[in-house]
């Protein structure tokens, strides 16, 4: 009777420490990827330096599961061309948005059959925004 709690609390506690820990160094690759990319003026390679740092900072994350948005005074720019005319003088707002898919521990149907409804896809996502320099 007390063995199945037990057990759920101990998945609870797993997953959660499992997701924190997710959500902790996603932000910090956020972090670093907007911080680089507002300094991007002065690179040849914004997006791409940025993305790639991103990708080198988010460390235990699978890399190919992480998706990267940046825009540059609220339009987006997928290409280091894009970036580059956006950034046009400085001093605007360059953003970073960075998700993540929620990493399940237990599969769903070991959760359905403790009786716990879940969905097997959430994601993490992280914004930062920094002026450009």
């Amino acid at each position: 009777m007390v063995a199945p709690l037990l057990v759920v609390m101990l998945m609870a506690i797993v997953q959660f420490g499992l997701l924190f820990n997710n959500m902790s160094v996603l932000t910090n690759a956020t972090a670093s990827g907007a911080l680089l990319f507002s300094q991007g003026r002065s690179f040849a390679a914004p997006y791409t330096s940025a993305v790639s740092a991103i990708r080198t900072t988010a460390g235990a994350l699978n890399p190919s599961n992480l998706t990267v948005t940046v825009s540059v005074n609220g339009t987006t720019c997928a290409s280091d061309t894009a970036c580059q005319s956006a950034f046009g003088q400085g001093g605007v707002p360059a953003t970073v948005t960075v998700t993540y898919p929620c990493p399940l521990v237990f599969s769903a149907s070991t959760l359905q059959w403790l009786g716990i409804n879940t969905i097997s896809f959430c994601p993490l996502s992280s914004t930062m925004m920094a002026v450009v320099q």
